[in-house]
């Protein structure tokens, strides 16, 4: 059995610095992928970011789900992809990678959940950029 620890300041920190992360997956792929980043306290382990939380109803707060902890003990850091059904019914395309600290103690998860009843056509377009071609012509 995998036991949660209290986390350090310095472990706050790190998932605190991961936040913006979140927000940039989610701005990749767009409203039909969820990005979660739950923290692994001990006292209270949950949903501390999350974008695009209408595909499964979730927000800060949430209680980390079974899954999740299952994903934590299966001692893989970074998840195959797998499919799951959500409490409405959709099916989701999802990883789950582990965040670990210096001491190597897993204290975060980063979950990317992507709705695979979204209609196509709406995926499509929630990829393609604002501006197709921009003046300037460079890739990040």
């Amino acid at each position: 059995m995998m036991k949660l620890h209290e986390l350090t300041q310095s472990d706050l920190d790190i998932l605190k610095s991961i936040e913006n992360i979140v927000d940039g997956i989610a701005a990749m792929y767009g409203q039909h992928t969820e990005v979660v980043l739950h923290s692994l306290d001990a006292k209270h382990p949950s949903v501390i970011k999350i974008a695009n939380g209408h595909i499964t109803g979730r927000e800060v707060g949430a209680p980390i789900t079974n899954l999740a902890i299952q994903k934590l003990k299966s001692g893989q850091d970074i998840s195959n992809a797998y499919l799951t059904k959500c409490a409405n019914g959709k099916t989701l395309r999802s990883t789950t990678t582990i965040i670990r600290n210096s001491k190597d103690q897993p204290i975060g998860l980063l979950c990317i959940n992507t709705d695979m009843d979204a209609p196509l056509q709406s995926v499509l377009r929630t990829m393609m950029p604002e501006q197709l071609f921009s003046s300037e012509q460079t890739h990040s």
